[in-house]
Order: structure tokens, then sequence, then C-alpha cells
């Protein structure tokens, strides 16, 4: 799964892109990753982009586990721009109930980026907008 992501503190937003298989390694391994940068900051904002994966070979598992790595505050914004197709709906709504039984930032998903931003910029001053 070729990912990528960029941390900008003077946004407070970090923006996660992924493309191919969607798999429990390395989302396991680019979570602890990020979790990891001295910029990372458990308040940002979390814009993840998923359009590009073509598979999802995510277990419960992982997911269960990935919400104690970032601990994103319940005040971070977090939203989910995916590939309706491969969107499993369950998985999904598992993820969510994995964060919001934790106490961390419940995630949004979206199927425009339009709207994810809309959600993401939300209450936002103009220089914290990503575009």
């Amino acid at each position: 799964m070729p990912c990528a992501y960029t941390i900008d503190a003077e946004r407070d937003v970090i923006v996660l892109r992924a493309e191919g298989v969607f798999a429990d390694q390395e989302l396991i391994s680019l979570s602890r990753e990020i979790a990891a940068d001295p910029r990372y900051e458990h308040e940002f904002r979390f814009y993840c982009d998923l359009t590009q994966v073509t598979q999802n070979q995510l277990s419960a598992n992982s997911l269960g586990y990935i919400p104690t790595v970032l601990k994103h505050s319940p005040k971070a914004r977090c939203v989910i721009w995916f590939n309706w197709k491969l969107l499993d709906f369950g998985m999904f709504r598992m993820y969510e109930a994995y964060c919001s039984i934790n106490g961390f930032s419940v995630p949004r998903s979206f199927h425009s980026r339009e709207e994810a931003l809309v959600c993401l910029n939300e209450g936002m001053p103009p220089e914290k907008v990503v575009k």
C-alpha cells in the first residue's frame, strides 16, 4: 500500500493519502510512524484520502488498534474520503465505535472531496483552511 502523510503544523492538520491494497500491517506501521512524529499533535485535524485504494484487506483487530495508537482528541475533526465501491460500511461503523468507546474523535466519511473539506474546515480561520 503506497502511503504518504504530511503534517502541516501551521494549519493544524494531518493529510494522509493511500492507494492500492489497504492492509493491516501497513496501516499499523503508518499509524505508529505518525504518532511518533515529533510534529504530531492529538488535537490536529485529520484528513484521510482513500479514494485510490483498490482493495480493502483491513481486519477488525487492526481497526480496533489504530485509535489507541493515534489517540485523536475528541476535539479533533477527522474526515475520511472513501472509494465507495470498496467501502465496507460494517468495518467503518466498527472503526467509529472503537473511536467512540475509547473517547477519541469519531471520524466522518464522505463520498466527495468537497464535502469532506467543508467538514474539515468548518469554523477554521482562513489561514488554517485546507484546499
